[in-house]
């Protein structure tokens, strides 16, 4: 056999870099889809919150509008008597 050890080495893959490439390979697709769910749980918490704030202001403003402030009565308490 003529081939010499360094020669051998660089022309095969090491197993423990083959290794961890499988394991990386294998993992991919759970990964993807790892990342997939939190993108589309934090798309659904936005759209919660968004018609949430909607709702908060809306009745914020029928408030405003339904008990808005008087017009001759002022906004502080004379406790001076």
């Amino acid at each position: 056999m003529d081939v010499q050890l360094p020669a051998l080495q660089s022309v095969m893959p090491k197993a423990p870099e083959a290794g961890n490439m499988q394991t990386a390979a294998a993992q991919h697709p759970y990964t993807v889809q790892a990342q997939l769910a939190a993108a589309a749980e934090k798309q659904r918490e936005q759209a919660r919150r968004r018609v949430t704030d909607k709702r908060t202001n809306d009745r914020a403003r029928w408030e405003a509008s339904r008990f808005g402030s008087h017009p001759y009565k002022g906004k502080t308490i004379d406790l001076k008597g």
